[in-house]
């Protein structure tokens, strides 16, 4: 009975510790930061690509879509950090 106790004990400081992390929700900001990304890459793609003069524009575009996910990357703890590591 005592190991049972131990065990449910465990149990319970894991469910707790799982609760405390915000994993999915970093990794659901990522996701969503990287496809705005991608949208604004092939925005900025098409901007060079339609440009007869430097596309200012495109090259705002292009800036973003390099930061923007990189920028997901910057979370709290560590261990959760979903699709890019900055540090």
């Amino acid at each position: 009975m005592d190991n049972q106790q131990l065990e449910r004990q465990e149990l319970e400081r894991l469910q707790k510790e799982l609760e405390a992390r915000e994993s999915t929700l970093h990794f659901a900001h990522a996701g969503v930061s990287f496809l705005f990304a991608l949208m604004l890459a092939a925005a900025a793609a098409k901007l060079f690509w339609d440009s007869i003069r430097l596309p200012i524009l495109g090259i705002v575009a292009a800036g973003c879509s390099i930061g923007l996910p990189l920028s997901s990357g910057n979370c709290s703890d560590t261990s959760t950090c979903a699709l890019f590591d900055a540090r």
